[in-house]
């Protein structure tokens, strides 16, 4: 959110979710399905599944947000220093109102606190 279309800043990905898996976990990994070897998949795929579900988890619920609030636009922010990561923005521009919330697999990771600073620190940056 808030980067200018020319900007370098921009992340790409793809929306479907089986090629997404796909491009992640099987395809750098054909050597070892051609081997047979599954149960080094399965260690590969375990060893990362936290992180990749983690982002399909922020991609649901971007989604789900889309569908059911009153969002003109909605996407993630991170600042220019990477310190500021926030994993879903949902703005209205009618209302004049955001939503700001992380996205976490454990409720116990999410601190109010340091997303009130990110958000702070959001106000900052475009006012």
């Amino acid at each position: 959110m808030f980067s200018k279309p020319e900007s370098r800043k921009t992340r790409w990905n793809l929306n479907d979710n089986y090629l997404r898996f796909w491009f992640r976990f099987i395809f750098p990994n054909q050597s070892v399905i051609e081997m047979g070897r599954y149960e080094l998949l399965r260690e590969f795929i375990d060893k990362d599944y936290e992180q990749y579900s983690g982002l399909i988890l922020e991609r649901y619920f971007r989604a789900k947000m889309a569908e059911e609030e009153r969002i003109t636009s909605i996407g993630s922010y991170w600042d220019a220093k990477g310190l500021n990561e926030i994993d879903l923005i949902a703005l209205n521009d009618l209302d004049k109102t955001a939503i700001i919330a992380e996205v976490k697999r454990n409720p116990k990771k999410i601190d109010l606190n340091l997303l009130q600073v990110k958000a702070d620190s959001i106000k900052k940056g475009i006012s």
